[in-house]
């Protein structure tokens, strides 16, 4: 038996099928969803485009500001470099100064004690005329006239001597330092030496010391500055720092030990 629907479709001839229905969109619906995609993407691109140039402007100030700053520093940097230059130039004429200000104190000193003299173990008498003491030695050395004198005075006692039976030294100050030379060589009986710097007098105790233990063959004064001898056959050294006694002793005994900035000399 035939469905009914199939019954009425041949009896009456007339298609009962619902409406058609396609499965593509109508044009104007694809033209709609087209148009609202590309105002989706032209606003997005916009969008993109305004966030680049946004970065890009940030990135921009962000470098040109990093440059001024590299600049001022690049700047600021040559000039401590000049300045330090300056700085180290005058610290080295600085140390020039200073040293050439040392030497000269140094010359002053000795010079100030070139004309000197020391005499010991004169016995302290109050109210002694040590002039007159000073012409009596002379006299008896018969060195005649007595040289002319500057000063003269007798040197304060230590105080941590101060229970020496030692009498205190007698400082003479004489005018010129030939009449020094003169009279040093006609004194034998009297303890006389010249009258030297601190730093001079410790090297004369020390280089003492030394020839004491044997390791000196001689050890005198001239002009205020020390002088030893290592042996009987070796030069004459002019010492003028106390460490220099030793560097003396092994350069004398291998010429090739000496330090070249030793400031003993011949």
């Amino acid at each position: 038996m035939q469905p009914v629907s199939k019954r009425l479709r041949e009896n009456t001839g007339t298609n009962l099928k619902g409406p058609r229905t396609s499965e593509t969109p109508a044009p104007e619906l694809v033209h709609l969803l087209n148009q609202r995609f590309e105002e989706q993407v032209s606003l997005i691109s916009t969008k993109m485009n305004e966030a680049e140039e946004q970065l890009l402007s940030l990135l921009t100030g962000k470098l040109n500001s990093m440059a001024g700053e590299i600049q001022n520093l690049t700047q600021r940097v040559q000039f401590l470099e000049s300045r330090l230059g300056e700085t180290q130039n005058l610290t080295k004429k600085v140390e020039d100064l200073e040293a050439q200000l040392l030497l000269k104190l140094d010359a002053q000193a000795k010079a100030n004690v070139a004309c000197d003299l020391r005499i010991h173990g004169v016995p302290y008498v109050e109210g002694e005329k040590l002039k007159h003491i000073f012409n009596n030695l002379c006299l008896s050395l018969n060195h005649t006239p007595a040289p002319a004198i500057r000063d003269i005075y007798r040197m304060r006692p230590n105080k941590n001597l101060s229970h020496s039976i030692v009498d205190p030294i007698i400082i003479v100050k004489l005018e010129r330092v030939r009449d020094k030379a003169a009279l040093l060589r006609n004194i034998a009986p009297v303890y006389v030496n010249e009258q030297l710097t601190r730093e001079n007098y410790q090297i004369f105790r020390e280089a003492l010391k030394m020839k004491k233990h044997r390791k000196l063959q001689s050890v005198f004064t001239h002009r205020g500055m020390v002088h030893v001898k290592v042996t009987q056959e070796s030069e004459i050294w002019e010492v003028l720092k106390i460490e220099d006694l030793r560097e003396m002793q092994a350069a004398t005994e291998s010429p090739a030990a000496g330090d070249e900035n030793s400031s003993f000399r011949q």
